[in-house]
């Protein structure tokens, strides 16, 4: 089983310029193809989203491109623009190693156009699983000719204007990494050819012989023939043996034919021992004991002369009772749980050799392998908090969405700015997923891009992740993609780690996911005070109020000022 990788990295301040490069020139032609290889570590492919030209610095430029990666490598190819310039070709967000761990880069190149080119060709590199053509487009009023090598020699006529070479992989065998020169440009190629041509005369890939050519085998090299009528059957994958003759040799004397062995020369010779007339497997007047086992009859008797008990007889060895001793891989029907499928076979019956020292691959089928896969969701976060708020914690996962278990699953990241819970050795079994949560061990400062990458062998997934602060509480918001190229939510609510809706009364612990569904929490749903939620703090607010003017209106009463004296005696004196 691969090993399985994870590393996590942030980058906090994002570099432009980091180990990632290119050949590309730093002079083209208007409207000639430039074709480049990009290298520096990098982990995950590149999307053309990630790609763009700009002029000036900041005019972007509409232009004819794609970047793929071919096997092992990274290329680009793009018609450079018609207008004589300054340009600047801008790849945005890579993840690529930098000193050993894996960061997000931009990376930047300059380049210059002028000139006049007499043509162009597309697409600049080429992945074929099939016969395929480039576009030829000839700039000039006058044809040209120019040289194809692939798959042999050619010349090719080019007309003004528009015009297609094809290609064909049909003699091609196997998988091939090829530089195909179309003219004066030299195009990577990646092409999955055939496995094999049955009857090229040529041995490849699963053929054991092809036509007349059997690989230097005749009738006893494929098994108890005699004969030298072998043939090659009519799909290469095997022998026709019917013009063998089977071989049946005669049983001679020999220790497993013992009663064969009618002389004392023939029977000493084997290492038999003669008496009474005949060939025995012990000496004269043996007994049951540890130097003749077999002699002894019951389980009992068989233990005491420290042999082995199976099949109704004891034995001198333990192969046979179904039991892996020392020294044995398997032991009959006891295959110590393996398959032909663990062994790199796509399928079939494996069995043990009777020595129980080996396996015996006879009844597995050599074939296609589904290869390992895996996922990571989400695949990408955006995630923009505020300030004055607390670390936040992501939760992701690992799905294995391949055929057998992973086994031996490792986390490795940059532990100086990250935790990663679990962080151990660990395996994913078949559908299953495994539960990470990631959070920093001090809130960053400002804006930050990180990457998770996972992968075993030469097959990885990665999560990106994008971090920014705010003032403005509106503008916080966390969400989930399946690729970096969308802007709208990607998953449902069920799908995301630990989500769920809560209820009308309850109240998320964490930021709220945007679902496709809706406002999605990947926290936990809490109860709000009971009471009609947080109506009672209006309540109590109005209800101090009023108390307020209450107490001042009964101050007012008692701080009124008294009527006139004066006033008061005239008309009591009046009334008098």
């Amino acid at each position: 089983m691969k090993k399985v990788v994870i590393l996590f990295a942030l980058v906090i301040l994002l570099p432009i310029v980091a180990g990632v490069s290119s050949d590309l020139a730093d002079v083209y032609l208007p409207k000639e193809t430039m074709i480049g290889e990009i290298s520096g570590g990098i982990l995950a492919s590149i999307s053309p989203e990630q790609v763009k030209v700009v002029r000036d610095e900041h005019i972007e430029v509409a232009v004819e491109y794609g970047v793929k990666k071919l096997g092992s490598k990274h290329y680009i190819w793009l018609i450079s623009p018609e207008n004589p310039g300054n340009y600047t070709l801008k790849i945005k967000e890579i993840i690529a190693l930098v000193d050993g761990v894996p960061e997000v880069v931009d990376y930047s190149k300059d380049f210059r156009v002028e000139g006049l080119a007499d043509y162009s060709i597309k697409p600049g590199f080429v992945l074929a699983v099939d016969d395929f053509e480039i576009v030829a487009t000839l700039y000039e009023s006058v044809g040209k000719s120019i040289t194809v090598d692939f798959p042999e020699s050619r010349e090719i006529s080019l007309l003004p204007g528009i015009n297609y070479i094809d290609f064909s992989i049909a003699e091609i065998v196997g998988v091939q990494e090829v530089k195909i020169g179309v003219g004066k440009y030299s195009v990577p190629g990646y092409v999955v050819g055939q496995e094999y041509i049955c009857g090229d005369g040529q041995i490849d890939g699963r053929e054991v012989c092809d036509g007349e050519n059997l690989n230097g085998k005749d009738c006893a090299g494929v098994g108890d023939f005699s004969g030298e009528d072998l043939a090659c059957s009519s799909d290469c994958l095997s022998f026709d043996d019917s013009g063998c003759v089977l071989s049946e040799p005669e049983p001679e004397c020999d220790l497993e034919n013992l009663d064969l062995c009618l002389t004392e020369n023939d029977c000493v010779g084997v290492g038999g021992y003669w008496y009474n007339e005949s060939c025995n497997v012990y000496e004269q007047g043996a007994v049951c004991d540890s130097e003749h086992v077999g002699l002894c009859e019951t389980l009992e008797t068989c233990s005491e002369a420290e042999g082995y008990w199976y099949n109704e007889s004891c034995n001198e060895d333990s192969c046979g009772n179904l039991e892996i001793d020392a020294g044995e891989v398997c032991d009959g029907t006891n295959l110590s749980g393996e398959t032909c499928f663990s062994k790199g076979y796509a399928k079939g019956n494996l069995s043990c050799s009777s020595d129980c020292l080996s396996f015996d691959f006879g009844g597995c089928v050599v074939g296609t392998v589904t290869p390992l896969n895996f996922a990571i969701n989400p695949s990408v976060i955006r995630d923009t908090i505020l300030s004055s708020g607390q670390i936040p914690v992501y939760s992701f996962k690992i799905i294995n969405s391949w055929e057998n278990s992973i086994k031996d699953l490792r986390l490795d990241y940059d532990r100086s700015k990250f935790t990663v819970e679990p962080d151990e050795i660990f395996s994913i079994g078949v559908n299953e997923s495994a539960y990470f949560n990631l959070t920093f061990k001090q809130m960053p400062r400002g804006a930050a891009k990180g990457v998770v990458v996972a992968y075993s062998g030469d097959v990885y997934e990665y999560l990106l992740f994008m971090f920014n602060l705010t003032d403005d509480e509106a503008q916080v918001r966390r969400e989930y993609y399946q690729n970096n190229s969308v802007s709208t939510p990607s998953y449902y609510c069920t799908e995301i780690p630990d989500g769920k809706f809560c209820g009308s009364d309850e109240s998320c612990s964490v930021v709220e996911v945007a679902a496709l569904d809706g406002m999605c929490c990947a926290g936990q749903c809490e109860e709000e005070s009971s009471g009609g939620g947080r109506a009672w703090i209006g309540y109590l607010v109005a209800g101090i109020v009023i108390l307020v003017l209450l107490i001042i209106y009964v101050k007012y009463k008692k701080t009124k000022p008294a009527k006139d004296p004066m006033g008061v005696r005239v008309s009591q004196i009046e009334k008098g």
